[in-house]
Parts: structure tokens; C-alpha cells; sequence
């Protein structure tokens, strides 16, 4: 087997597909999974929230004086951020291979941080450097079957854990991409950007269309212009082509889509998917007072456990008398059931099972937000949202997009309740409603993507980063050229990082880090052949759009000289198709919109018919309102009834009269 590695290349998918046997691209997690394979290793690892109640119990047995510990006084205030916060040191330092010992002329903080490896070494689960330490050591007895790993990174640029992994196989260094001799036709304009960014030399542009910027104050109508670029069968030719979609690749999509090109399948992560929505809101209905508010989300949730028509109509009775247990609320629930019991011809299961969705979802035990709830009933509660999601992802009647969505939820689900009942074996017998949250975002914080987008077939070649173009190409389109994340300093004292070392946590220098980075962003660059095209929006919704830092390093190049650009909102304007690209701009008749009537009039009066009556309402609308008196009394509309508590006077008057009706 022959492995291509490098940081970038995790879900990396080559711009033309060959076919063999036993050679794969991958990154660290995909290599990772590989040797766990081959080592026999596997195994179904504890997620990262389950992990951080693990070692803030760890944190907690080490203090055993209590406020002795150089975290105690914050461990008292908060002690699951802590615990988050210096699992991540932990790690990190792991990652470079901290042995986990300290000695007595060590920083405290380090000394500590010790104590705790040793409890963690025990009660705290594998993490991703945990198993790549494991790795390294079966590897000490057997090695996997790999006869070859090309590098695209630098050996010596990688993660120390990845370079001692590395060294017991046999490893090749490539050039990535050709960087080191670009191919661009000589005398091109995408020739002098290479040659002057390896050379630092300053570049000259003629205008030739082999590198452009296109810049709009609309990222949409960005994505809309690349998309009829490549949908029209003269814009840009044949040849292989490179999307470096970045974090905002579902824009990108919605433009393909606009042109009927295949898409890639992108979306955005978000936490606010219908079916992960379902343990949040859940859970809120255990808090007392009860909220109405969150009661009726959680009952016109287009996904709620409690089914039809039960949830719609007691949504009904909660927007107009917020609430549970009046008598609205119960006569809706024994409606429901005796028509569900005559619908099942009299089987009186079917009326508990409308019972039971009130006692399992809405008839809860409340608890004090501050005071916190038993860990035992949060934990159950969440085993409920995992159960249910489950029966519904077996639902022979959803389709695969709906059936991955609830798996999702009911993995979510159980995480949730593993990651409280971790803290039940903790010794932690209540959570506040804040402390229960922060475990809910722990959670849910890699969100999910839209069940129902995936790629179809004949897509562009895209990736997410731009250190995966490995590849030459003909063409490259740096379509998310926005600021990336950058190596952060390292919150430990020069010091402290130097006693690291001593116990072989040979962490990485940021200003090393940083100039691997822009070593990186060339690679776009030097692996387009013909065109290289880069995307620049003015704005981004309503925030400024930040360039990456590699224009900076452009603009120097061009120092003096025009850099070709096209402005897509002058074309449009123009009604012009811009240079070097293929825009198709279709003129539009302006049209006035209709003046507005003073007066309507009806051509026969007695269409309005006679009123038995007039209250003083309907007087006072035919008096100063007379459009408003026909629309509502004779045409009889009225306004929409949404399911909503209003917050007006309409609901001081509601209880008004059921004050009326009780005490009179």
C-alpha cells in the first residue's frame, strides 16, 4: 500500500480519478483510522464533551486541599470551561509529546498539570493524541503493512507525534505540485505572479486574462457569475479546474445550482437543524416556572415527538392562554384520545398512547433553573430524545436524507445523557440550568449539514483548503480568499515552554508555524497551468469581507503595475459581458409600478347588503375606515391565527375575562 499524506488532505478527492489498488490520499484522521486498522487498534472512542466531565473529575480529585491547585479559584466558579480549557493544554501538550512528568523547579502550573496525567492515565478516555501515542508504541513491535508514504508537508513541519509515527516507516519527500517549476506559458501574467512571489521580484501585467480578480458588493452575485462562466460553452474552454471553496462553499453551490451545474454537496454546519433543535427544546420544558414561549416552539417544531393532531391543537390553546392544565388544554387532550380510540374502533390503546406522549413530553416534574435538577432525570430525559429519533430514523417511509438527520440527533442525544450520567459517577448529583447548557453546546457544537444537499455527479473538482492543491491543474479559482485561521500563541510563558521540552513536549515555534502557513498559500497558485482566478466580495451580509493575507504579498508583487480585475456590478449595470469571462446579462423592461387609489368604488351599493346591528367598533371603522368596515364585515377577512403569544394587551384582556368568570 502506498499512502499520500499531509495535514490538508483529510476528505481529499483528486481532480481526475484513476484507477488501482492500494493507493490512498489522506490526512491525519484518515491515516490515523488506517494504522488503528492495520495495528488492530480499533476501537469506539469517548467523544470530546464526555471526555472534558472525565478530566474535570480528575481536576477535582487532584485539589484535594481545595484552592491549592492554580486553577481551583476558577474550578470553583466554572468548573466545566476550566476542565475544557485545560484538557486542550493537555492535549496540546501530548500532541508533542509530553511524557506527563514535572519536576520541583517546574512552574506550578506544570507541576499541577502533572498530578492530574496521573489520575487522567486512568479515568480519563482516548483522545485523538492519546491514540496516536498508542500507536507509536505497538508500532515498537509490529509495523503496518505500508510500503510507501509520499509527504506533501515538510517531515520536519508536521506535529512531533506524527514525525516519530513517520520514521518507522519507509517515507518519500515530493515537491508539492510542481511549486518548485510552475508551468505557466512564459510571458503570461499568471508566469509573472509566480516568478515574482518565489523571487520576490515585481511583476508586470498585460492584461491577458491568465490571472484576474473578480470583486462585486454581492457574494451572491459572485457565486451567480461563476456559475454562468462555467455553464456557458465558450467562456473559459475545457480543462481540468480547481474550486477552492474555503468555509464558504455553500454559497458557491447555490450559484452552480442557479445554472443547473452539478454541485458539490456543501453546506454549512449549524447547530440549528430541526432534529438537533428537538433535546434542546425537550430539555427546556423541565425548568419551572414553565415557559410558554419555549412550551410552543417545542409543540409547532416541524419534527416534535409529540405527534398530530394532538401537539397543533393544545398549540392552539397555548398561544391563546398560555399555559398547561386548564380546561381548554384537558378538553383538547379528551378529544383527541376518544378520537383516536373511535378511529382505532374502540382499541383503548390507542387513547393512552396519546396519554402517554403528554406524560413522557409536557406532564414533567419542574425544576429551580438555579437550584438544578437530579442528574438520574436529565439523564433519562436525554435517553428519550435518543430513543425516539431512533424509531423515527427506522421509519420505512423517510427518505435516506430525513432517516441520516435523526441519527444524527439520536447520536447527539446519547452523548448528552453518557456525558451526564459520567458526572453522576463524579459524585455530582445536580446540574443548573447554565451548566446543563454549556454540556447541550459541548454537544451540539459540530452542528450538522443539510440532510438534503449532497453532490451530484460530474461536479468541479473542489477543496477546502488551500494547502490540499497538491495537484496541477489547468485552472484555479480561489473562490473563499478570506482571511484563514492562523497558528495562536501559546498561552504558557517562554519558560514554561522551555521546561516542556525537558519532558520531550517539543512544541512547535508560532513563527515557524506561521511561515509554513504562507509557504502553503502558494500552492494554489503555482498548481494552476493556465488561469488562476481569484474571488473577492467587497462585504460578506453586513460585515466588511477580510482578503487573505497572500494579497498583501500580491499587491507588493504588483507594486506599480495594474493587477487586471473585473468589477461584476459595472457589467451588470452596463449590461455588458466582462473581459475573460462569459456573463450572460438578459435587459429587463423597467416597469412603474401602479399608482395607488385614493377611493374604491363599487359600481352597485347593494352588494353591501344590510346589518341587523352595529357595535361601537364597527361604527367607528365605517366612519373613519370605510375600506376596513367592508373588508372585515362584509367580505368577512379577518387576519391570519398564528400560533403566538403575544405580548400586547390582547392577553391582559384574555385574562381578564377568565378573572370575570371565576369570580363572577
Amino acid at each position: 500500500m502506498k499512502i499520500t499524506f499531509g495535514m490538508s488532505l483529510d476528505g481529499y478527492e483528486a481532480p481526475e480519478q484513476e484507477n488501482c489498488i492500494g493507493k490512498v490520499i489522506t490526512g491525519p484522521a484518515g491515516f490515523l483510522d488506517l494504522l488503528e486498522t492495520r495495528l488492530g487498534l480499533s476501537g469506539d472512542w469517548p467523544s470530546q464533551p464526555l471526555r472534558v466531565i472525565q478530566y474535570q473529575k480528575c481536576l477535582n480529585e487532584a485539589d484535594i486541599d481545595k484552592n491549592k491547585m492554580f486553577y481551583s479559584e476558577s474550578f470553583s466558579v466554572d468548573g466545566f470551561t476550566v476542565a475544557e480549557t485545560l484538557l486542550n493544554w493537555r492535549d496540546e501538550w501530548v500532541m508533542a509529546g509530553w511524557d506527563g512528568s514535572a519536576v520541583g523547579s517546574d512552574s506550578k502550573r506544570i507541576q499541577d498539570m502533572a498530578l492530574v496525567e496521573v489520575l487522567a492515565r486512568d479515568h480519563l478516555g482516548m483522545g485523538v493524541t492519546d491514540r496516536l501515542q498508542s500507536v507509536i508504541k505497538t508500532m515498537e513491535e509490529r509495523t503496518p503493512a505500508i510500503d510507501e508514504v509520499q509527504l506533501v508537508d515538510p517531515l520536519t513541519e508536521l506535529p512531533p507525534v506524527w514525525q516519530k509515527i513517520l520514521k518507522k516507516l519507509t517515507v518519500v519527500q515530493q515537491s508539492v505540485n510542481s511549486v518548485a517549476n510552475p508551468s505557466a506559458p512564459d510571458g503570461s501574467d499568471l508566469a509573472a505572479l509566480q516568478n515574482a512571489l518565489l523571487t520576490n521580484t515585481p511583476a508586470k501585467f498585460n492584461g491577458d486574462g491568465s490571472f484576474f480578480i473578480i470583486e462585486s458588493a454581492s457574494e451572491y452575485n459572485l457565486a451567480r457569475a461563476i456559475g454562468e462562466s462555467f455553464a456557458s460553452p465558450d467562456a473559459w474552454g475545457n480543462g481540468s479546474t480547481t474550486l477552492i471553496s474555503g468555509k464558504r462553499g455553500a454559497v458557491l453551490d447555490e450559484g452552480l445550482q442557479s445554472v443547473d451545474l452539478p454541485i458539490s454537496g456543501q453546506s454549512n454546519n449549524s447547530i440549528w437543524r430541526p432534529t438537533a433543535q428537538v433535546l434542546r427544546l425537550a430539555l427546556s420544558l423541565l425548568w419551572g416556572p414553565l415557559d410558554p414561549h419555549r412550551l410552543l416552539e417545542f409543540l409547532t417544531h416541524p419534527v416534535c415527538p409529540v405527534r398530530q393532531p394532538l401537539r397543533s391543537r393544545l398549540a392552539k390553546v397555548v398561544a391563546n392562554t398560555p399555559g398547561i392544565g386548564g380546561d381548554d388544554w384537558n378538553k383538547v387532550i379528551h378529544d383527541v384520545r376518544t378520537s383516536a380510540i373511535e378511529k382505532a374502533d374502540g382499541d383503548v390503546k390507542a387513547g393512552a398512547s396519546v396519554e402517554d406522549q403528554v406524560n413522557t413530553w409536557l406532564k414533567l416534574e419542574r425544576f429551580d433553573p438555579a437550584g438544578g435538577a437530579p442528574v438520574a432525570v436529565l439523564a433519562e430525559h436525554c435517553s428519550k430524545v435518543a430513543r425516539w429519533a431512533l424509531s423515527q430514523a427506522k421509519n420505512p417511509n423517510i427518505d435516506d436524507a430525513q432517516r441520516s438527520s435523526f441519527l444524527s440527533a439520536q447520536i447527539q442525544a446519547n452523548s448528552a445523557a453518557e456525558s451526564i450520567d459520567e458526572m453522576a459517577k463524579a459524585g455530582i448529583d445536580v446540574l443548573t440550568k447554565i451548566q446543563l447548557d454549556r454540556l447541550i453546546d459541548q454537544v451540539t457544537a459540530s452542528g450538522g449539514k443539510r440532510p438534503d444537499v449532497v453532490a451530484e455527479c460530474g461536479h468541479l473538482h473542489v477543496i477546502a483548503d488551500a494547502a490540499a492543491a497538491i495537484t496541477a491543474v489547468d485552472r484555479v479559482v480561489w473562490w473563499d480568499f478570506s482571511s484563514p485561521d492562523l497558528p495562536r500563541k501559546w498561552p504558557w510563558t517562554p519558560n514554561e515552554i522551555e521546561q516542556l521540552r525537558t519532558h520531550k513536549a517539543d512544541l512547535s515555534n508560532v513563527d515557524s508555524m506561521l511561515q509554513f502557513a504562507a509557504t502553503t498559500w502558494l500552492r494554489p497558485v503555482m498548481a494552476a497551468k493556465k488561469q488562476l482566478i481569484i474571488v473577492m466580495p467587497k462585504r460578506r451580509g453586513s460585515e466588511t469581507f477580510v482578503h487573505h493575507p497572500l494579497w498583501d504579498q500580491i499587491l507588493m508583487a504588483a507594486k506599480g503595475t495594474q493587477i487586471p480585475k473585473i468589477e461584476i456590478d459595472q457589467s451588470l449595470d452596463k449590461g455588458e459581458s466582462p473581459n475573460w469571462m462569459s456573463v450572460r446579462v438578459n435587459a429587463v423592461d423597467h416597469r412603474r409600478l401602479p399608482k395607488q387609489n385614493r377611493w374604491w368604488k363599487i359600481n352597485d351599493g347593494r352588494l353591501l347588503g344590510n346589518s341587523d346591528c352595529e357595535s361601537y367598533s364597527s361604527l367607528d371603522n365605517f366612519i373613519h375606515k370605510p375600506h376596513v368596515w367592508v373588508l372585515r364585515y362584509k367580505a368577512k377577512l379577518t387576519a391570519g391565527s398564528l400560533a403566538n403569544i403575544s405580548e400586547d394587551n390582547r392577553q391582559k384582556g384574555n385574562l381578564l375575562h377568565r378573572l370575570v368568570e371565576w369570580f363572577f
